[in-house]
């Protein structure tokens, strides 16, 4: 049964029978006979033709691969780790996001060459739309859409915009209990960009997804939200960042949540990759990625 899992995850990542059974080095009607023993064990249909002939999951395919893929993906990438580490070779070109990648991928590229030596990587820091048959790109990281159409995309992460503030201004102004009160206390606002201040921001209730507009007048403006931080550490202001920017700081505890259940925007990251069969390099690698944005902690537990 766990092999015509594997299988049945194959399908889904390689997106037809044929290709995973070039992939598998077996035949199409082996893939299909395998799929339909698991549908049989399971009593449910997992994939469905639609009017083009093309597969697609069912919404039982559907819960079935989002509970078993990270499961496969990281067996996959810790049997790679161990077995066969000098025998994973070649280039690999990457597009990564210069922000998030710095606190929770690059600091462990090292470790991913270090586990397989003979692997290089040439990875371009970009905040610009992917293009991957033009860039030439074997993998991406991207807060946007690719502009190639045939792209397989898989959503990694949703990063939000929150408050922060650092210890020492709880201490010695306290925090905000609303959003109105936000006016009483020092906050660092945001420059559009056409360099105009923001005085409206859509504030979205966590829990209940409702929206709010808030308004508030602030003393200083800023065009970056991390150089916004970099003031807001020395505990005279509130900040408003994405929360990828400060992992670190909010690890080591020196920037704490404010009003934790309101984010102000959210930013989606997404694996790029070109439709095809990938080898061994390109499929650690990507579960070396989404190994590394699955870690990403949550910055509402203040814990």
């Amino acid at each position: 049964m766990y092999d015509d899992i594997s299988i049945f995850l194959k399908v889904v990542e390689l997106g037809t029978y044929v290709r995973t059974a070039k992939h598998l080095k077996t035949t199409q009607s082996t893939i299909s006979r395998r799929i339909q023993a698991l549908e049989e064990r399971l009593n449910t249909s997992l994939f469905k033709r639609n009017f083009r002939g093309l597969i697609e999951t069912t919404e039982e395919g559907k819960i079935f691969f989002q509970k078993f893929y990270p499961l496969y993906k990281n067996l996959d990438y810790l049997v790679g780790s161990i077995i066969n580490q000098n025998e994973i070779k070649g280039t690999l070109k990457v597009a990564l996001p210069a922000t998030i990648s710095r606190s929770i991928i690059s600091p462990f590229i090292p470790e991913f060459i270090t586990r397989y030596p003979n692997v290089t990587l040439l990875i371009d820091y970009t905040s610009k739309p992917i293009d991957m048959m033009k860039d030439n790109y074997d993998i991406a990281v991207s807060s946007m859409l690719p502009t190639s159409k045939n792209s397989k995309i898989k959503l990694l992460h949703r990063s939000r915009f929150k408050l922060y503030a650092s210890n020492a201004y709880v201490q010695k102004y306290g925090t905000p209990d609303s959003l109105k009160d936000l006016n009483s206390h020092q906050c660092i606002g945001l420059l559009d960009e056409y360099g105009e201040p923001v005085s409206n921001y859509i504030a979205t209730n966590i829990d209940s997804d409702e929206k709010t507009v808030c308004s508030y007048q602030a003393k200083i403006y800023v065009n970056h939200a991390f150089q916004g931080v970099e003031m807001a550490i020395n505990g005279d202001f509130i900040i408003g960042v994405w929360d990828n920017m400060i992992i670190n700081l909010f690890k080591n505890k020196a920037i704490v949540p404010v009003l934790p259940q309101y984010s102000f925007g959210e930013q989606p990251y997404y694996l790029i990759r070109e439709h095809h069969v990938y080898n061994q390099l390109e499929q650690l690698f990507a579960a070396f990625l989404e190994d590394k944005f699955a870690k990403i902690p949550d910055l509402t537990n203040t814990d």
